[in-house]
């Protein structure tokens, strides 16, 4: 009977549909833990607990899953922004949705914001990161853009890396939400095309 359920275990494993996904998952956390520089095929095949031929199985080679890691990551963050501000139907609102995700520990925690700036500090060396974190970008600009002109997008989008990295560095806990919709209502007059 024992023999039957490792047999078993082995073969549920051996044939896991989402086995790449849950690496790519798996690489992310131990990205944001120990840094791009501290992950190998070893290390992540461990903490995702499955074969180390997964890894070559999956990935022709580490560049090949960073990329799909941070284009994953890209990814869920502009579809994270996406939804917080479809549900505006004014500036006002979306200025409200705009602070709300830069305070939701659901995107805002220690795991993402690690994540996210060794991406950044990946995207200074290699052009690939680069255009992933600007089609990011201009994803979130284009969301902003239903409420306000481009200028304010841009301001608004520059304006959300200050408060993310402000917030996690700071054992205070950084900009509240109320501030940060003070900060954004100011941007947005200060780029408001003249009467």
């Amino acid at each position: 009977m024992a023999e039957e359920n490792q047999e078993s275990a082995k073969r549920l494993r051996r044939y896991d549909p989402h086995r790449k996904e849950k690496i790519l998952d798996k690489a992310l956390e131990l990205i944001a833990e120990c840094g791009v520089a501290g992950i190998t095929h070893r290390r992540i095949a461990a903490h995702a607990g499955v074969p180390l031929g997964s890894m070559t199985y999956h990935f022709n080679s580490m560049d090949e899953l960073l990329f799909l890691v941070f284009s994953r990551f890209a990814q869920g963050a502009a579809d994270f922004v996406k939804t917080k501000l479809e549900s505006a139907s004014t500036p006002e609102e979306a200025i409200g949705a705009f602070a709300s995700l830069m305070t939701d520990k659901a995107w805002v925690n220690r795991r993402n914001m690690a994540a996210l700036y060794e991406f950044y500090s990946l995207a200074t060396r290699e052009p690939a990161y680069r255009q992933i974190l600007n089609a990011w970008s201009d994803s979130t600009r284009r969301c902003l853009e239903r409420f306000f002109s481009p200028a304010t997008a841009r301001a608004f989008d520059v304006c959300v890396e200050g408060v993310l990295l402000q917030n996690f560095l700071n054992p205070d806990g950084g900009l509240p939400r109320e501030e940060i919709i003070a900060l954004l209502r100011r941007i947005s007059v200060q780029n408001s095309p003249p009467h």
